[in-house]
């Protein structure tokens, strides 16, 4: 027979891990829907959102001041651009070799998969720079 003392010390520790459980199962939930959030757009979209998101995780932004940042950030979004396309050859050459780096990690059956999301990136990275008129799929 299970004393009363131990039943109880038993039960708040499976409540403590069932709350624990529960916590952890929502940060990554709301964790993954940010990060899916901010690679889902094009990269200067996704740098904006980035930008605001850490701005309002360090310095609880009010709504109105969300809204202007992103407008100074939507501002300045040609001078980014411009100075991202006269960067972009050094760019490129270095996304090749990071690119040739990584994939020497994989496994056969990951580079191919590997090969078409480094395609599908550098497309709507082109595209967002204005380096490429076809938008990416």
């Amino acid at each position: 027979m299970i004393s009363p003392r131990l039943r109880a010390t038993g039960t708040l520790l499976a409540v403590f891990a069932l709350g624990a459980a529960t916590g952890g199962a929502v940060v990554h939930y709301k964790t993954s829907r940010s990060i899916h959030h901010l690679l889902d757009a094009s990269p200067g979209e996704a740098r904006r959102r980035a930008m605001i998101w850490a701005l309002d995780r360090k310095l609880s932004l009010t709504d109105a001041q969300r809204d202007r940042i992103e407008a100074i950030l939507v501002a300045h979004a040609g001078e980014y651009a411009a100075i991202y396309r006269r960067t972009e050859p050094d760019m490129a050459a270095l996304r090749l070799r990071v690119e040739g780096e990584i994939r020497e990690v994989l496994t056969p059956d990951q580079q191919p998969k590997f090969d078409e999301l480094a395609t599908k990136l550098k497309a709507r990275h082109r595209h967002a720079l204005g380096l490429d008129d076809n938008p990416p799929q």
